[in-house]
């Protein structure tokens, strides 16, 4: 197994390296039995999550640890943190899919902290999609909660929640439905299985992530 995770390592450094969007100089790869981890610096948090992407698609790679930290270079001006809270906030205020939803957002330091509330789980996502492409933005804390419904008696139930992914999930060719196990607890859907790539298990997860009554995705699926 060292072996291959040898080759496994190689094959996602080239794919890093590849990427025109990433500064590699400053990135560490390890694998551990098909585990990838990523350390070191990126001058970008974009960077960062195309660094994870690039990690994903590579044969071999079971799950991938983003330890990677973001740092500026100082050649570029960093943007203030009031600047970054009125850039996010017009950010957030022109998505056509956030315009029913209020958000207090909180910049210390690069670190942004989003809170408020939206109707669904892929609302948070997208939200948080948005601050993070700020320039200057270096990491963030999510508190937005999701409620599905003001009305109880209308909540979906979960038995429901679980009936609707696997129906979704059935209905999607790129992923097998007996590769996937799913387990809703008041909206909050686990993932486990094992998908054969990358793509399937993102296919599975795409299946939950727009389900109605989905609060929180836990993806615990391995690629084998």
């Amino acid at each position: 197994m060292i072996h291959i995770d040898g080759l496994i390592k190689t094959d996602i450094v080239e794919e890093i390296n590849r990427d025109r969007r990433i500064d590699a100089s400053n990135i560490k790869v390890v694998v551990d039995n098909g585990v990838a981890t990523l350390s070191g610096v990126v001058p970008s948090y974009s960077a960062k999550l195309a660094a994870a992407e690039n990690a994903w698609v590579v044969n071999g790679v079971t799950s991938v640890r983003n330890m990677l930290k973001v740092r500026y270079k100082d050649s570029l001006k960093t943007p203030s943190d009031s600047e970054m809270q009125s850039a996010i906030i017009d950010r957030l205020a022109w998505n056509p899919y956030l315009l029913a939803h209020k958000f207090d957002v909180g910049v210390h330091k690069g670190w942004v902290t989003l809170a408020g509330t939206v109707d669904a789980f892929w609302k948070q996502l997208e939200a948080e999609r948005e601050a993070l492409s700020i320039r200057g933005v270096t990491g963030m804390t999510n508190k937005i909660a999701v409620v599905t419904t003001e009305d109880k008696d209308e909540k979906p139930v979960d038995e429901a929640i679980a009936k609707d992914i696997m129906n979704a999930i059935h209905r999607n060719r790129k992923v097998d439905v007996n590769d996937v196990n799913v387990k809703v607890e008041d909206g909050k859907v686990i993932l486990t299985g094992k998908t054969s790539d990358q793509a399937a298990r993102l296919a599975a997860y795409r299946s939950v992530l727009y389900t109605f009554g989905v609060t929180y995705v836990d993806n615990k699926i391995l690629v084998g």
